[in-house]
């Protein structure tokens, strides 16, 4: 393959790549050109006109520091050792970033697999623990969130933080306009198996607030927030065993 250091491709080109007489190796829009050593030999890269980027498509070492600013397509198996910067559109089969950084619109999309190896703490949250990934700030996941250990999270309860408190009334009425059930998922959700949960129907009902309707239409429930009503539903319920118990003992 074709070494470039110290060359100016732009002004060698010819004389340091052969792109054949193909068609397939023309460098126009649309069309990628293979990149090829002086005996005709095509290498794992292929270029694209300005803006549409490079092709790899083959194992990729990348162990420098990079930018890629366009779309970079990597087939096959990629490693960025250095402190690579994509700020362009990403897709790969297998991408592994040891200390790679990817910023603005980098990762758009990802069709298979990413590694990220190194770990990462907060030197402005202590408390936050090293991790694989760290996204400082928001993640949008279209799909389902899957985990092979427990999901954690801290929800921000400090009464700092929260205005006009207000005790939950009549916690009998909605926990008796809910049922639990148990039941099998069918064919038209994305889930399976059986499971435990209430419909959403009858909790919109009396507490519309915690049921959201999806992308898809059908409605869904935040359940942590169910847990509130039945604190204060099993306070109640104490209270009346305290009160008959106080009545039996006359």
């Amino acid at each position: 393959m074709s070494d470039f250091r110290g060359c100016q491709i732009c002004g060698t080109f010819k004389s340091i790549i052969n792109i054949g007489d193909s068609d397939n190796d023309i460098l126009t829009p649309g069309n990628r050109c293979t990149v090829r050593d002086s005996t005709g030999g095509a290498s794992a890269i292929q270029l694209g006109v300005q803006g549409e980027g490079v092709c790899i498509g083959g194992p990729s070492g990348i162990n420098g520091n990079t930018t890629i600013t366009g779309l970079a397509t990597i087939t096959g198996n990629a490693t960025i050792g250095g402190t690579g910067q994509v700020v362009g559109t990403f897709s790969s089969g297998c991408a592994t970033l040891n200390g790679a950084d990817v910023n603005g619109n980098g990762l758009n999309v990802l069709t298979n697999k990413l590694s990220v190896t190194n770990t990462c703490t907060s030197t402005t949250n202590p408390t936050r623990v090293a991790a694989d990934l760290c996204v400082t700030g928001n993640l949008n996941v279209d799909g389902c969130i899957t985990a092979g250990a427990d999901v954690i999270a801290f929800y921000s309860s400090d009464c700092r933080l929260k205005d006009d408190l207000n005790v939950i009334c009549n916690t009998q009425s909605i926990v008796n306009s809910l049922t639990g059930y148990s039941f099998t998922w069918n064919e038209e959700s994305d889930r399976e198996g059986n499971d435990l949960g209430v419909i959403a129907q009858d909790v919109q009902e009396v507490l519309p607030s915690i049921v959201k309707e999806r992308d898809n239409g059908y409605l869904a429930v935040d359940y942590i927030k169910l847990i509130p009503v039945l604190i204060e539903e099993v306070k109640r319920l104490n209270a009346e065993v305290e009160e008959l118990k106080n009545i039996q003992s006359f």
